[in-house]
């Protein structure tokens, strides 16, 4: 049932979370699987589940999602049978928490997705304008792989009164849908509802990366250019502009966009991303010793991917060390055996140690 721990049915014990998966995933609902393991023995189970409402409301059942045919308080829901009071009695989402994104989050972690989500739609049956348990619920969503259900959320959630910071998320969403030009139109009414709002640079970032994926790269660079005026400190700005000028092999301006970045990162990861995407641009324009400097103080910070790697060899391979350049090109296909970039340079590599 997730919602509470699964008992192991040889040893009686509370079994353990073990992971969340997708079972079914029709257009017109889905169903999902909390697995669950026993400590003491091998017993493992698959607790099967309906994704419950989209978009909750009075109108519909907070269990399974079909919509109630009156609204009478004992109507029954043609789906699961259960009346209104019926769903609450069952899924135990009452008393709706000062913080229900909090109790959701602790239910979720311990494979109590049922019930977190029924403290999720309880919540917002009664107020959708809260942000916190659209996302969440969007999380659940995207862990599952159901982008049409997440796009179908957003769209109710919105009409039902849901913040206009959803309209980000659902940007981004249809970006990744490919549905590039309505990604365009939902970042714009966001920005048309709040100019100065505290999203409005990742609305003009998001703009930016739908026109770039429609081709509009002019477009797409003053966009990007814009967030950066809007949310100078938001690192993902400068790395969306110097990777559109990489692509135009415009060199000057992605080492700008790059060092403005790397300037203003705190976290490694920004760190790292930064420092490759300099050292990538060093190599392109042959300038082997930066490349090799800005990559090594990747490598400080902790970068060790097959990027990474391939990245250090090809520095190395410039400066003419190509034993040096070779293990490291053999690092990446120890990581990634199908890189076709690394197994050319390997070849290349191995021709020029050979004197071919």
């Amino acid at each position: 049932m997730s919602i509470r721990p699964w008992t192991c049915e040889r040893c009686r014990r509370p079994c353990s979370y073990l992971g969340l998966q997708l079972l079914a995933g029709q257009e017109s609902g889905a169903t999902y699987a909390v697995g669950w393991g026993c400590s003491a023995c091998d017993y493992k189970a698959l607790d099967v589940c309906p994704l419950g409402p989209l978009v909750p409301s009075d109108a519909v059942c907070l269990n399974c999602g079909a919509a109630y045919p009156s609204t009478a308080a004992d109507a029954a829901c043609p789906g699961c049978g259960l009346t209104r009071a019926g769903a609450l009695a069952f899924l135990h989402p009452e008393p709706v928490p000062a913080e229900p994104g909090a109790a959701a989050r602790d239910f979720f972690g311990r494979g109590l997705f049922r019930r977190g989500l029924a403290v999720l739609n309880l919540a917002l049956a009664r107020d959708p304008g809260q942000e916190t348990p659209w996302l969440l619920k969007a999380t659940v969503l995207e862990g599952l792989g159901l982008q049409s259900h997440l796009l179908t959320m957003f769209e109710g959630a919105l009409a039902a009164g849901g913040p206009a910071s959803l309209l980000i998320n659902y940007g981004s969403a249809l970006h990744r849908a490919g549905r590039h030009e309505e990604a365009v139109a939902a970042s714009r009414r966001y920005l048309d509802l709040a100019p100065d709002g505290p999203w409005a640079g990742a609305a003009h970032s998001n703009v930016g990366l739908a026109l770039r994926a429609l081709g509009r790269h002019d477009e797409a660079e003053e966009l990007y250019r814009q967030a950066i005026r809007v949310e100078p400190g938001q690192v993902l700005h400068y790395r969306n502009l110097a990777q559109l000028l990489i692509d135009q092999q415009r060199w000057a301006g992605a080492l700008g966009a790059l060092e403005a970045g790397l300037e203003r990162a705190t976290a490694a990861d920004d760190k790292i991303r930064l420092l490759e995407g300099l050292a990538f641009v060093c190599a392109e324009e042959e300038r082997a010793g930066q490349a090799l400097e800005y990559v090594d103080r990747a490598v400080a910070l902790g970068a060790a991917s097959g990027r990474t790697h391939y990245l250090r060899g090809r520095a190395l391979a410039l400066l003419g060390r190509l034993e040096e350049a070779r293990d490291e090109v053999r690092r990446v296909l120890e990581l990634e055996p199908e890189n076709a970039e690394a197994r050319q340079a390997m070849d290349m590599i191995q021709k020029a140690l050979a004197g071919v």
